[in-house]
């Protein structure tokens, strides 16, 4: 499992590519988190972390999901 603030991985035809063998769950934490304070974007992963578990058992890597900045938001999965 990997986290990341770096939208441009999704951008990225090579990272793209080299993410599909490498077998992991990527977590991109949503644009706003930039514009959040350390300690609060430390808050919001913490908060999410059982959703982010709970994806890592019940799916088969690889896949890409987004944090959203919003608590009562449920993960969103993105194209790989």
């Amino acid at each position: 499992m990997f986290i990341s603030a770096d939208f441009r991985i999704l951008k990225n035809p090579a990272e793209r590519t080299a993410q599909r063998p490498a077998g992991l769950h990527g977590f991109i934490m949503a644009r706003g988190f930039s514009k959040m304070p350390i300690h609060q974007r430390a808050a919001a992963l913490i908060l999410k972390w059982p959703e982010m578990l709970q994806v890592t058992e019940i799916l088969a890597a690889p896949t890409m999901h987004e944090i959203p900045v919003k608590a009562g938001k449920k993960l969103s999965s993105l194209p790989l």
